[in-house]
């Protein structure tokens, strides 16, 4: 994020975010972590492209999404706070649209179904339509849209949000078996999450970064 701002009016929503995220590599979990209307969900629109910057840039994989956006998506999975799912279409139906989106290869669209479903523990329940699933199965199958495609960056806003205890211990498994592979970057209100999940942590409050929580320690705005 490179002096990244976002204004709604006389309401600045994010305010000159800077942070390298080139410095997090596969194998670790960075946390926006904040309080409800701390800016996160606004910084992760930014960083998807949902949003489109009043000022500042997002450069990912050496593309900046104000420049070449579809190839800055190529490289995201997104898990919004959310679920966006079509009640009438199956478990394997909604990652099948995904590999549709993102232009996976037919030869490789049953390989990439079947690794995610077994990824996110949803095999048994393929052909289930999502009006069928529970709130925790819901969330996995969102997690496994994210994946969808090879992302490398996998970017979950609130993954726990609305589930109970069990069901937020088995999405907090999942997004440990994802980071092996990818960076993840997460928001979360919680601090018992970002300590469980996260190898750095970026708190946020009114739209700024006040603090960065790296292993070599803190650094204050």
């Amino acid at each position: 994020m490179i002096n990244l701002t976002k204004k709604f009016g006389d309401l600045v929503a994010c305010d000159n975010l800077n942070l390298s995220v080139g410095q997090f590599n596969k194998n670790e979990v960075l946390c926006l972590l904040g309080h409800n209307g701390a800016g996160k969900t606004t910084a992760i629109n930014l960083l998807t492209g949902i949003l489109e910057p009043t000022s500042g840039d997002v450069e990912i994989h050496g593309n900046f999404i104000t420049q070449n956006l579809t190839a800055v998506r190529q490289d995201l999975g997104l898990c919004q706070q959310e679920d966006v799912l079509f009640d009438r279409l199956t478990v394997y139906e909604h990652l099948k649209l995904v590999c549709e989106l993102k232009n996976v290869s037919k030869a490789n669209v049953e390989q990439e179904i079947t690794e995610t479903l077994r990824c996110v523990m949803l095999e048994a329940h393929k052909n289930k339509e999502v009006n069928e699933l529970s709130g925790g199965m819901k969330r996995k199958l969102s997690l496994g849209m994210s994946l969808v495609g090879n992302s490398q960056v996998v970017i979950l806003d609130e993954p726990t949000s609305g589930l109970d205890v069990d069901s937020r211990k088995e999405v907090w498994e999942l997004i440990k078996k994802i980071k092996a592979t990818r960076s993840v970057i997460l928001s979360t209100q919680h601090i018992e999450e970002a300590d469980v999940l996260a190898d750095m942590v970026c708190i946020m409050s009114h739209g700024t970064i006040i603090a960065l929580d790296t292993p070599t320690g803190i650094k204050r705005d």
